[in-house]
């Protein structure tokens, strides 16, 4: 029973991966060579963990430099066949503090700038409410999101804390009003974020 069932489990996995090959096989040569060195499953030297994080913090800096839009966010991925997708104002506010802190660490001060553009960003697209909208900068419909809010804030506070600006304080002040407001709206467990 048991061979029977490994048999069947194994069958079931090569078709899955003639499956892949055959997407594999439509995308471009670059996106190809990425996917066999993936599935290699093979490094080659450990760099060790300062440069990992380097090398991460570098990452972040591209993403945030070739955004779709140039508009000073992070950009929410980046796509084999298509590059550098548009900024998400989520993953950008909890960046910050990351920037922020990493800049320190270095000393490096055009890395904390980085986060002052991240924070002005964010406080340039904040709805009038307060809140923050869901997905990508040019989601449509845009619709402010608990989630998304909470997690810019994070941003905004290292914001303030860092440079000391009102523009940050008041919109931490209008984000928290607002998570206040759906909270008293939807009490206890909030089981939907797009609110």
């Amino acid at each position: 029973m048991i061979l029977y069932r490994e048999r069947k489990l194994s069958l079931y996995h090569i078709k899955e991966k003639i499956r892949e090959m055959w997407d594999l096989s439509k995308k471009p040569l670059a996106a190809r060579r990425e996917y066999i060195r993936d599935n290699l499953g093979v490094i080659y030297n450990d760099p060790g963990h300062q440069k990992a994080i380097d090398s991460g913090m570098d990452w972040l800096c591209q993403a945030q430099d070739n955004n779709e839009f140039g508009d000073g966010g992070v950009a929410d991925a980046y796509y084999l066949t298509t590059g550098w997708g548009p900024s998400y104002p989520e993953t950008t506010g909890y960046i910050i503090p990351t920037f922020i802190e990493y800049g320190r660490m270095k000393r490096d001060a055009a890395i904390i700038e980085r986060a002052k553009r991240m924070l002005d960003w964010l406080c340039a697209i904040q709805l009038s409410d307060g809140s923050f909208q869901g997905g990508v900068i040019n989601a449509e419909p845009r619709r402010p999101t608990v989630f998304n809010t909470g997690q810019i804030i994070m941003g905004l506070a290292a914001g303030v804390k860092e440079f000391a600006i009102c523009i940050g304080m008041v919109s931490c002040a209008q984000l928290t009003g607002w998570l206040r407001f759906r909270m008293r709206m939807a009490p206890g467990v909030i089981s939907n974020l797009h609110l």
